[in-house]
């Protein structure tokens, strides 16, 4: 895996159109050819299994090998404003959106696994020093507020998304803060939508079912906000955060039309709210992939969301995940 670190110019550009892409194409609601990119490996092998011996597992007394081709990359939306101010191994920022995407390289598709930060999830814990402080199982969101909110965060969140998918391997990640969702949405024009709760009190007219223009932070509160609302689940919020892409896209295409250095320009304003293990040619190349491989769609792990002591908490099935997890990345060798 590459060393990690913050972007250059060059690597900001690829690596932020990658994101939106993944946040925006992982839904399969739009496919925009005339996004350009410089071209990579057109069919990039990765870290594929298929020159070393394939894994194997057994469910049920069934055979499973691990599928050739397949590359996975998760990409995490932090509930920050700011950089952390790295002194402390205990930052208080948690991973408010997870989406894994898991590109098949031989079939040419991806498929898009959207986690609730509800979900209950066993994952390692810090001291503020840096000191082991054992695993705990907890919202998956709080495992990036463990490390110094950089590289080594994103890592632990990781870490606790491959432990939740059964050891699957992750090799990649890429995050962005929350904060970057007002420039975004401000960049292009303002995102309209109608209402899907009650926001009164963000502005008196945004009532639920109002068509509103979305401006600034108004923009962040829609795809954050659970708490003053009726329905204070995840499960909700998520339901608006695809909402709010969907509109999001169509006012980018209209940008894209009139302004050709749009991308650019726009990824280079959230530039410090981006961070990856990914270098450049990887980024370009994850880009490549998604603007023309076959979307498969977006998949929710099934579950149910109660009230625990203090939050909500999101148990999965782990019948059904499991099932999930083989068709994704195992094939049966009977």
């Amino acid at each position: 895996m590459s060393k990690p670190f913050y972007l250059s110019k060059k690597r900001v550009v690829a690596g932020i159109t990658a994101l939106l892409i993944v946040f925006l194409f992982a839904l399969g609601l739009f496919f925009l050819k005339q996004w350009e990119f410089r071209t990579g490996t057109q069919n990039p092998e990765g870290n594929s299994p298929s020159t070393q011996e394939r894994a194997e597992i057994y469910v049920g007394g069934k055979k499973y090998v691990q599928k050739d081709h397949m590359e996975s990359v998760l990409f995490i939306g932090i509930d920050s404003y700011e950089k952390p101010s790295g002194n402390s191994y205990v930052n208080g920022q948690q991973a408010d959106l997870l989406m894994l995407v898991v590109l098949d390289h031989q079939a040419r598709t991806y498929t898009s696994l959207q986690i609730n930060r509800d979900t209950m999830a066993a994952f390692q814990t810090l001291g503020v020093t840096g000191e082991n402080g054992g695993m705990i199982t907890a919202q998956i969101a709080m495992s990036h507020a463990y490390g110094t909110g950089e590289n080594d965060s994103s890592r632990n969140t990781t870490k606790a998304v491959s432990n939740l998918l059964f050891d699957t391997e992750i090799p990649h990640f890429a995050t962005i803060r929350m904060s970057a969702i007002s420039t975004l949405n401000d960049a292009v024009g303002g995102v309209t939508l109608e209402l899907m709760d009650d926001f009164s009190m963000l502005d008196g007219s945004f009532k639920k079912g109002e068509t509103v223009t979305l401006n600034g932070e108004q923009a962040t509160a829609y795809v954050q906000y659970r708490g003053q609302l009726e329905d204070s689940t995840n499960i909700s919020r998520m339901k608006r955060q695809r909402q709010y892409m969907t509109a999001w896209m169509s006012a980018l295409q209209a940008s894209l039309e009139k302004d050709k250095d749009f991308i650019t320009r726009t990824s280079l304003k959230i530039a410090d709210d981006f961070i990856s293990d990914m270098d450049a040619e990887k980024l370009d190349e994850l880009a490549n992939c998604l603007t023309t491989y076959t979307s498969c769609g977006i998949l929710d792990i099934p579950g149910d969301s109660v009230k625990g002591e203090q939050f909500m908490e999101f148990h999965v099935d782990d019948d059904a995940l499991q099932q999930m997890v083989l068709e994704l990345f195992w094939t049966s060798a009977e």
